[in-house]
């Protein structure tokens, strides 16, 4: 059996003092909101980019795809169920989906805690000059 799984890392970038001021100028200006979903969006397009392109069966229609799961999940599970194989199946299959999906969206929780982080740092940065320009 193979198991493939995927995570999300970030770090912040290594930005001047200037930059990050700036930076803390046009998230305060956007919004915090917009500019957390833009974050969320790159998350996504970088976990689709990095995907091999779709041949083969991959390639077909979704609702093809779907369609065939569909009738060979239908055709597997009445098989395990007849066999006496079900259980065995399921207590191997079942905590492999469960680890494996824990590490995904354990990653992107701690990316985005992260993130979140560091828009907070920015943006008090950018308060505190802004309010001891104001002086």
């Amino acid at each position: 059996m193979i198991v493939q799984y995927a995570y999300i890392s970030w770090s912040p970038p290594r930005l001047t003092e200037q930059e990050e001021l700036e930076l803390g100028r046009r998230i305060a200006q956007v919004g915090r909101e917009q500019f957390e979903r833009e974050f969320r969006e790159s998350i996504k397009k970088a976990h689709l980019k990095n995907r091999p392109p779709r041949t083969g069966i991959a390639a077909w229609p979704e609702e093809v795809r779907y369609i065939i799961l569909i009738v060979l999940f239908g055709a597997g599970g009445i098989f395990l169920v007849r066999a006496g194989l079900a259980e065995q199946f399921m207590a191997r299959v079942i905590p492999l989906c469960v680890i494996v999906m824990l590490i995904y969206y354990g990653s992107v929780f701690f990316a985005v805690r992260r993130f979140n982080k560091w828009v907070d740092y920015l943006i008090a940065k950018y308060a505190r000059q802004a309010a001891t320009a104001e002086r």
